[in-house]
C-alpha cells in the first residue's frame, strides 16, 4: 500500500514538473518521453535486482528456501540503497523557486 500511495504521489508531481519549463508546443513531447522513460527504467531496474537475486540465490549454500532468502534480501537491500542515493541527489538539488524579476523597491509615496 505504501508503495501505491507513493507512486500516486510520485507520478502525477513529476509530470508537471518535467513539462513546467517545457514550451505548450513541445509539451506532449516531454510528457512521451517522460512516460518512456519511466517504462524503460522500471524494466531496467527490475532486470538488474531479478538478476542479483538469483546470482546471489544461486550462491548460498543450504536448502532452498534459504538461498531464496538470501537472493530476496540482497535485492531488497540493494533497491532500498539505490533509492536513498536518489533521495539524497533530490535532497541536494531542490531548490526554492525564486521569481523570474525581482521586483525593484519603491519608495513610499507622500503622504498628503
Amino acid at each position: 500500500m505504501l508503495t501505491a500511495f507513493g507512486m500516486g504521489l510520485l507520478f502525477p508531481t513529476a509530470s508537471v514538473i518535467a513539462t513546467a519549463g517545457v514550451a505548450p508546443g513541445d509539451r506532449g513531447l516531454a510528457g512521451g518521453l517522460l512516460a518512456a522513460s519511466q517504462q524503460v527504467g522500471m524494466a531496467v531496474g527490475l532486470a538488474v535486482l531479478a538478476t542479483i537475486a538469483a546470482a546471489r540465490t544461486r550462491a548460498v549454500p543450504g536448502t532452498v528456501p534459504t538461498a531464496l532468502v538470501a537472493g530476496y534480501r540482497l535485492s531488497y537491500l540493494i533497491a532500498v540503497a539505490i533509492v536513498a542515493c536518489a533521495l539524497f541527489a533530490v535532497l541536494c538539488f531542490l531548490r526554492s523557486p525564486r521569481p523570474a524579476h525581482p521586483q525593484p523597491r519603491t519608495a513610499d509615496p507622500p503622504h498628503l
